[in-house]
C-alpha cells in the first residue's frame, strides 16, 4: 500500500491475479485510515462547540465586569445623566475593549472553523479514496471477464468489415484473371 491513493487504484491487465489478491487488505487500510480521519473530523467540530461554548462565557463574564465598571462608576463613564439600562448598554457596546474582546474571540472561532474545513476537505478525500477502491474491484471483475472471454487474445473484425475486404480480394483477383486472360 502506498501513501497515495491515486497509485492504489491503478490497474495493472498483467497482474490481474495479485491486484484481485491484494484488493481487500488495500481496501482495508484505506477504510482504517478513512475512519481514522472521520475521528479527527468529529474531534475538531466538538472543539469547535466547545470553543463557542468558552467564547459566548469568556465573552459574558468580560461584559459583565465592564458593565459593573460603568455602573459603579456612572459619572466617569456616562455620556448621559441619568443611568438607565438603555444609557448602560449603548455605553458599555461602544466601549473599545468589548469590541476587541469580542475581536479576538471571534479570532480564536475562525481558526477552529479552519481546523474542521481542513479536517472535512481530509475526509472527504479518504471516502472517496475508500469508493475508489471498490471501484477498483469492480473493474478487475471487469478486466478478468475480458481477459476469459478473449477480448485481449484476438483481433474482432465487424461482419461488415468481412464483406468488404472479401469484395476487395475478389475484385482484385478478377483484375488478375482478365489480365491474364489478354495476355
Amino acid at each position: 500500500m502506498s501513501d497515495s491513493y491515486k497509485e492504489d487504484v491503478k490497474i495493472d491487465k498483467y497482474d490481474l491475479h495479485n491486484q484481485l489478491a491484494e484488493t481487500p487488505s488495500l481496501y482495508m487500510d484505506w477504510a482504517e485510515k478513512y475512519s481514522k480521519i472521520k475521528a479527527v473530523l468529529f474531534k475538531e467540530q466538538e472543539k469547535l462547540k466547545l470553543l463557542r461554548v468558552e467564547c459566548k462565557s469568556e465573552f459574558d463574564r468580560f461584559r459583565a465586569e465592564l458593565d459593573l465598571l460603568i455602573r459603579n462608576d456612572w459619572t466617569k463613564h456616562g455620556q448621559v445623566e441619568k443611568m438607565t439600562e438603555s444609557s448602560i448598554n449603548s455605553t458599555l457596546i461602544t466601549r473599545i475593549e468589548l469590541i476587541e474582546k469580542e475581536k479576538e474571540l471571534n479570532i480564536r472561532i475562525q481558526k477552529q472553523i479552519d481546523e474542521v474545513a481542513k479536517a472535512t476537505e481530509r475526509e472527504s478525500v479518504f471516502e472517496g479514496a475508500k469508493v475508489a477502491m471498490n471501484i477498483k474491484k469492480a473493474c478487475l471483475s471487469d478486466e478478468v471477464s475480458l481477459w476469459l472471454g478473449g477480448y485481449y487474445s484476438e483481433v474482432k473484425v465487424p461482419q461488415e468489415m468481412h464483406k468488404q475486404i472479401k469484395q476487395a480480394n475478389d475484385n482484385k483477383i478478377v483484375k488478375k484473371l482478365k489480365k491474364r486472360v489478354r495476355e
